[in-house]
């Protein structure tokens, strides 16, 4: 049996492809079809509203020895004020024993979020490049969604991000989360889901 020393977190803004993708259906497709090999694994899996939540999933000693992090924004920058909770930007450099950790990016347009710089959150005005970027044991960045250890797959989460999120891209995966009875939701993002299905009534 494989070590399930993955974990695996899922920012939904990685179908937020306005600026990539013309057709909606399709990237509704593609976002169902990557989530029912998420249900595949039977791992546990966590709802969240924002990024920095899942810190709470590395409490103790977790075990795990890489993060994967699907999203369109790299989410390893410094605050500026480092003495509170961090912001969804920064959840990265918060993971503890990340010395020994490897960190692996999965962004959907290496020219969007990489050359034109708009999923780097180093780009924006209120973080800092971090200089304890080589903290992590390795990191790695691709665009896409080839070659996830789904056997090593430990625990999932899946963040909502309201704020770069259209749901429109997404609700046939949030709803088929909905439907499965071992997916924990928080109760923040219980209220976000139910807004979104105001948007989409049957």
């Amino acid at each position: 049996m494989s070590r399930k020393d993955v974990y695996l977190s899922v920012d939904l803004d990685y179908w937020d492809w306005d600026r990539l993708e013309r057709h909606p259906k399709n990237v509704s497709r593609r976002s169902l079809e990557f989530f029912k090999r998420v249900l595949s694994t039977r791992s546990s899996i966590r709802v969240y509203v924002e990024h920095n939540e899942v810190l709470r999933d590395f409490k103790g000693k977790h075990g795990f020895s890489v993060v994967i992090n699907v999203d369109f924004h790299d989410d390893i920058v410094a605050p500026y004020d480092v003495d509170h909770t961090p912001p969804e930007a920064c959840w990265v450099n918060s993971v503890p024993g990340k010395e020994q950790m490897q960190y692996w990016w999965m962004y959907p347009s290496h020219k969007v979020c990489c050359v034109e710089g708009e999923g780097l959150c180093s780009n924006n005005g209120d973080y800092l490049w971090p200089s304890r970027w080589h903290d992590w044991g390795y990191i790695r960045r691709q665009e896409g969604l080839s070659g996830i250890p789904w056997n090593r797959v430990g625990a999932i989460s899946v963040v909502l991000s309201p704020k770069f999120t259209c749901p429109m891209y997404v609700f046939a995966a949030i709803t088929l989360l909905s439907n499965h009875n071992d997916v924990v939701f928080s109760s923040s993002s219980k209220l976000v889901i139910r807004d979104w299905k105001r948007l989409f009534p049957r």
